[in-house]
């Protein structure tokens, strides 16, 4: 398979993936290796598809949700082998030296179901001064709640269940689009959303001009209303994950003659950034010393968030 020079004394993990694929090591020790599909993970007793590939400073990374674990494919072999990490770079230059042993696969399950929506049912109210308070630190006013359909919610039922009552401790916002919920509990650490949209749906989408100069895709409608509020258009999709929204690209390059990219300023926020940089070649921009335009808003204030974005139109 590889054409490989001397070992040296000590390998290192980019002398040798400077010369082997690290697509090519998964599939030989797992058996699969794709980006945009979701997979259980075949290290353990798994039964739900919730790990996903993705880049990050160059290294293929298999993310397991669930466990919160990351792999590379260096430490997929520790596991397998029980092997320390040198030993393992070692095996991989064994076994890839003209292809030399044999295959050790694992099969995974992979994500076909089709998601069953749940019916999600709301009682509205006017905002409650929690609402207002949490909304004003990020510059949301009520007209934007209003073009958004951002409502505070009492009750809320899933499949005729009520499962809500307001109360001060855990209040909640309802945000609704295409005839479905995304309700946020902004107060909550245990959870935070109950849906039951698609992630195929586009947060914002249907409030965007029908062309512009300029559209960022960014991570929470949160984050669209406060772009919105300084005039850009944008949108964001509910998943990080390329698969579920990628046939949209197309369309709102069409629409919009600068299309950027604005995720997370963090660890996955950057690995899914490069995921669609390294396959559409979008512009990216990340918020300086903040996550995301939101917190940067609650720290610094309206004028510095507005010269902040001056730069991007």
């Amino acid at each position: 398979m590889y054409k490989l020079p001397n070992k040296p004394e000590k390998i290192t993990f980019d002398w040798l993936f400077n010369r082997i694929n690290q697509e090519d090591v998964y599939l030989f020790y797992l058996g699969f290796c794709e980006l945009g599909r979701k997979f259980t993970n075949p290290l353990r007793n798994d039964s739900k598809a919730d790990c996903t590939f993705f880049w990050y400073n160059n290294v293929l990374f298999f993310k397991d949700f669930a466990s919160r674990k990351t792999y590379s494919c260096v430490s997929i072999i520790m596991e397998i082998k029980h092997l320390t990490y040198f030993s393992a770079l070692d095996l991989v230059y064994d076994k890839f030296l003209d292809n030399k042993g044999d295959m050790f696969t694992i099969k995974p399950k992979i994500e076909h179901k089709v998601k069953e929506y749940k019916n999600i049912e709301v009682k509205v109210q006017a905002f409650t001064q929690d609402d207002i308070t949490y909304l004003k630190q990020f510059g949301v006013t009520s007209e934007l709640c209003k073009k958004y359909n951002v409502y505070s919610l009492s009750h809320y039922w899933i499949n005729s269940d009520m499962k809500y009552v307001y109360n001060t401790y855990n209040p909640c916002l309802g945000y609704h689009f295409n005839g479905r919920w995304k309700i946020y509990h902004y107060k909550s650490k245990d959870y935070r959303f109950v849906s039951n949209t698609s992630h195929a749906d586009l947060q914002g989408y249907e409030q965007l001009d029908w062309i512009g100069d300029l559209l960022i895709i960014t991570k929470s409608l949160k984050d669209v209303m406060v772009f919105r509020k300084y005039g850009i258009n944008a949108v964001a999709p509910h998943s990080e994950c390329l698969a579920d929204w990628k046939d949209k690209i197309e369309s709102l390059h069409k629409r919009f003659t600068k299309v950027i990219l604005n995720f997370d300023n963090d660890g996955p926020g950057i690995a899914a950034s490069n995921e669609v940089i390294n396959k559409y070649q979008m512009e990216t921009f990340f918020v300086p010393d903040e996550k995301d335009i939101s917190d940067y808003h609650k720290k610094y204030g309206a004028e510095k968030t507005k010269q902040l974005l001056e730069q991007l139109k």
